[in-house]
């Protein structure tokens, strides 16, 4: 089922309006989502970043108003069960590990039972989404898609989409929400996300 999810919302790319999907908590709507902005200096003194990702949220998330170019926010769940998530993406250095490793150098975790989804596409690309150890009741999700890009002039970098996702206080949230409903749908989020990095020179270098 999960497959095939991942298979519809990759047959939406070229697709505008909303369309009902099987998603991991049954019919729901994938909406297109889009960030895009830049930066400069923050990952190379005198050159300005320019970042793009696309990806699909399900329907049953709330767009938050605050939302900027650089990220986007959703509120999901219910009274009972309120969830807070944004979505960000950021160029890091490039490093000799593959994109497996880097997530989950990024994200580790402390038993298998805080893996909640992981996966490849490609030689070039890694998601991986965790649950944090929380006290308090507070369920807290931290998931990461790196892709490995090339910047031009030889130059490579990791384009990181980072996806968090905490509970409200006094929610209550049991296992369910996360590991059978909001975990598979971040990781669907990051199997299905595409992504565009640039680096371009601004100014003279004394």
């Amino acid at each position: 089922m999960r497959s095939l999810r991942i298979a519809a919302l990759l047959a939406l790319a070229a697709v505008a309006a909303p369309v009902a999907i099987a998603s991991a908590a049954g019919n729901d709507t994938a909406r297109r989502n889009h960030i895009s902005f830049t930066e400069r200096n923050t990952y190379r003194p005198g050159y300005t970043t320019g970042l793009s990702a696309s990806f699909f949220s399900v329907g049953s998330w709330a767009p938050v108003k605050s939302s900027s170019k650089s990220h986007r926010s959703f509120h999901a769940g219910g009274s009972s069960c309120r969830y807070s998530i944004t979505v960000s993406t950021r160029l890091v250095a490039d490093g000799a590990e593959t994109p497996a490793e880097h997530v989950t150098a990024a994200l580790p975790v402390p038993a298998a039972a805080y893996l909640l989804d992981y996966g490849t596409r490609g030689t070039a690309s890694a998601w991986r989404v965790t649950r944090l150890k929380t006290t308090g009741g507070v369920v807290k999700l931290s998931a990461m898609r790196a892709d490995h890009r090339s910047l031009g002039g030889g130059g490579k970098g990791w384009q990181e989409t980072i996806v968090s996702a905490v509970s409200r206080a006094g929610s209550e949230c049991h296992s369910g929400t996360y590991r059978a409903t909001l975990g598979p749908q971040i990781g669907d989020l990051l199997a299905t996300e595409t992504g565009r990095v640039y680096v371009i020179q601004t100014s003279k270098l004394s």
